[in-house]
């Protein structure tokens, strides 16, 4: 019969599955009927395939990867396809170089911002108002904060990122 909807006692549907096979005795027809709830099988069903899709995007993206040719080509590439992997509209992927004494951007996130550019550099001597922040970029101890509005950061950095809709970032 295929995938029926049933109804518990308490009201609630749930997905079932239905057999119905016929017997003949004594000239007597009898039918019998297997209900099985599948609601369980379905779920986990549907984590599977979701999962599965989850893994090929993460495949694929890790195969942009591979074949990209500089550090800048890779971090683009995750910023392009991590949107459709964890589901957020725009970022930015930011380096400290320590000789230059800067967080210099590396990639972009959609491309087309109009605040933010790969290359662009914010002087790390801005950053005076947090103990030990200018360290943490320099030697990579960072925790990510999830939102701009509790991270110290450099006002003209602050202001380019909440321009460009960038709210969670590297501290």
């Amino acid at each position: 019969l295929g995938e029926l909807r049933g109804r518990r006692a308490d009201g609630t549907e749930f997905a079932l599955e239905a057999s119905i096979s016929e017997v003949r005795v004594q000239n007597k027809r009898i039918f019998t009927a297997i209900v099985r709830d599948v609601s369980e099988r379905k779920q986990l069903r549907e984590t599977l395939e979701q999962r599965a899709e989850y893994l090929h995007r993460l495949n694929a993206l890790h195969q942009a990867m591979l074949a990209a040719s500089s550090a800048e080509a890779i971090a683009q590439t995750v910023l392009d396809r991590l949107p459709e992997l964890i589901g957020y509209s725009h970022s930015a992927i930011l380096l400290p170089d320590a000789r230059a004494q800067a967080l210099v951007v590396l990639a972009v996130y959609p491309t087309t911002g109009k605040y933010l550019k790969p290359g662009m550099r914010f002087p790390l001597d801005l950053i005076k108002d947090k103990p030990g922040f200018r360290s943490s970029f320099l030697t990579g101890n960072m925790e990510l904060i999830p939102d701009l509005a509790v991270a110290r950061l450099p006002r003209p950095l602050l202001k380019t990122l909440e321009r460009e809709k960038i709210c969670s970032v590297l501290d």
